[in-house]
């Protein structure tokens, strides 16, 4: 699924005929993998990958972290769009009371393999750093929805296989992002295209503590982050 922010700007793109503008546009957001997690009511749909893709270590990027309520998709209720669902961002700046109160950590890992904890198997974490630390989650001013926390990856780290040349010296290893803590979303509505009423969106909490790698890595086949490459050298 997409983020219902994205989906809105590449129909108005697409609207004005900038139909390869869209296309460059959505792929940094569509490069992230996304996650029904549970909630004290229904769920929470999280998406997290690099901030900047392809991401290319010495350069400054960050981590999106996209969070929406999630309820059911939109043609479960009469809706018209196939990719929409009935939910709203997390908005810490609007007037709903929601709150975000989550730390990220910054993995290198031995190969590009989803983490699943408490499962045998994983990919060994080589290195961490708790991100947030330094530059805690902060909601993008332009996008509601999306926090991010920004850092500089200082070594490429990615193999053939997760298909973004050029790799570096630690192909076959992977970065990471460990998303964990507390979110809560206040009372909500949201009106589906094609239908005549706008739907309520219960107030929900939900304890969060999720694994991303880039690559081979997603637990979301077809959908996930770019791993870390060199830079391309120009003259």
């Amino acid at each position: 699924m997409r983020m219902k922010s994205m989906q809105t700007i590449g129909a108005a793109l697409a609207a004005v005929g900038t139909a390869a503008l869209t296309c460059s546009f959505l792929n940094p957001a569509m490069a992230h993998e996304d996650r029904l997690v549970p909630a004290s009511v229904n769920k929470i749909q999280l998406s997290v990958g690099f901030h900047d893709e392809p991401a290319f270590f010495g350069n400054t990027n960050g981590v999106d972290v996209y969070l929406y309520t999630y309820d059911k998709p939109c043609t479960d209720v009469g809706g018209s769009d196939p990719g929409d669902f009935v939910g709203a961002p997390v908005d810490v700046n609007g007037a709903n009371g929601d709150a975000v109160d989550l730390k990220v950590d910054l993995l290198l890992l031995s190969k590009e393999k989803p983490y699943i904890p408490g499962q045998s198997g994983n990919p060994t974490i080589l290195a961490q750093k708790t991100v947030t630390l330094v530059s805690p989650l902060e909601e993008d001013a332009f996008s509601i929805g999306l926090y991010n926390s920004w850092f500089k990856p200082s070594q490429a780290a990615g193999g053939s296989s997760s298909g973004g040349l050029p790799h570096g010296t630690n192909a076959g290893k992977a970065y990471g992002f460990h998303v964990y803590g507390a979110v809560h979303a206040g009372a909500n509505t949201y009106q589906c295209q094609g239908t005549t009423a706008p739907l309520p969106i219960a107030a929900r909490d939900a304890t969060i503590n999720q694994y991303f790698v880039c690559g081979n890595g997603t637990r979301t086949p077809g959908d996930g982050s770019t791993c870390v490459e060199i830079p391309q050298s120009a003259p």
